[in-house]
């Protein structure tokens, strides 16, 4: 919860510097030239075009706070003792090497969630390009 109050501010200044980039458009000035509404305008060609890259860096900081969370309780400095999650797991495996299964499925986990993740950001990410017509 800490680490999503936080970070949002990063999504925030991406998407502010993205209506930046879009207010200055020839399409935006086309519309106003045409005398479209600022609301209209707002709605049917800002906020699209803003919000779709705002969610391929969404999508990406998931994945990096799955990973800071994990190294958090790794180190011990997560989330309570009676809460398990992977990190706490990959530390209790640490000592307790018999116990093989307690490092390395969820390091799997944590690593095909991640993965899963940054490719379907990448995907997104592709095919905002592809669509984006500016």
């Amino acid at each position: 919860l800490v680490i999503g109050i936080l970070g949002w501010t990063r999504i925030a200044r991406y998407t502010r510097a993205e209506v930046y980039k879009l207010r200055n458009m020839d399409f935006i000035s086309s519309a106003k030239v045409q005398g479209i509404p600022l609301w209209r305008i707002l709605i049917m060609h800002l906020i699209p075009n803003a919000i779709k890259p705002a969610i391929v860096s969404f999508v990406f900081g998931v994945a990096g706070v799955i990973l800071l969370e994990s190294a958090l309780s790794f180190l011990g400095l997560g989330l309570p003792e009676n809460v398990q999650t992977w990190g706490k797991l990959l530390y209790q495996g640490r000592n307790n090497f018999e116990a093989w299964w307690l490092v390395v499925f969820p390091g799997i986990c944590i690593f095909l969630v991640v993965y899963s993740l940054n490719i379907l950001a990448e995907r997104m990410q592709s095919k905002f390009m592809r669509s984006h017509k500016l």
